[in-house]
């Protein structure tokens, strides 16, 4: 790992997280830790920790979930199909701490649903130098403090890093219907691929 903390930080660091792990190997951040994490850390441990793989996910995240099954249960079903005092609920696999270590509200990304349609993109998902065209656009327009519509600030979103449609909707407090209509009128306009299957999502996933 090419960082900039020396071996006895390293293990000090992997020393105090060894024993947060509790009795099932799931690593157990408390919040006042969590809200310390740097996207370093993240990196860090999710190398350094090869018996434990799962960590608790921290409040803000919990939080999300908490809307998604709200919002749009069948998703959180899909996700978490299991009963709410299950032990496992809301652990996830390590290397997506760094990603929610951005804290930049795109979280743990929900990208391989297999009983309901996916809605995860990234940049890849404009086809042609038309949509890149189109980006450019609403890039100035946002330069500008221009208002944008839900579709042109969801291409924003997706052009500044990969996210799913439910996170993008709680992070911008946008109904989540309209989220998804957002992505019905990017397609119409040939301007973004939906790969509604995980397999098919697959190729575009990187983390």
């Amino acid at each position: 790992m090419d960082n900039k903390l020396s071996k006895n930080e390293i293990d000090e660091i992997v020393n105090f997280f060894t024993k947060l792990v509790n009795e099932d190997n799931i690593l157990v951040i408390p919040e006042d830790v969590f809200s310390k994490l740097t996207l370093e850390h993240g990196v860090l441990l999710n190398e350094y920790f090869k018996q434990t793989r799962l960590f608790k996910l921290p409040t803000s995240e919990v939080r999300f979930f908490e809307w998604l099954k709200v919002n749009d249960e069948p998703v959180w079903n899909d996700l978490w199909n299991m009963d709410s005092a299950d032990k496992g609920m809301y652990c996830v696999s390590l290397a997506f701490l760094p990603l929610i270590l951005e804290r930049d509200g795109r979280g743990m990304p929900i990208c391989d649903l297999e009983t309901v349609d996916n809605y995860f993109f990234s940049v890849k998902h404009f086809p042609d130098r038309e949509a890149q065209l189109f980006l450019e656009s609403i890039r100035e327009r946002f330069m500008n403090r221009d208002d944008l519509t839900t579709a042109q600030l969801l291409a924003l979103e997706i052009s500044v890093g990969d996210i799913d449609i439910w996170h993008f909707a709680y992070k911008h407090n946008v109904e989540l219907k309209k989220a998804k209509d957002a992505v019905a009128e990017l397609v119409a306009d040939n301007t973004l691929i939906h790969l509604k299957e995980a397999e098919h999502l697959a190729p575009f996933i990187q983390f």
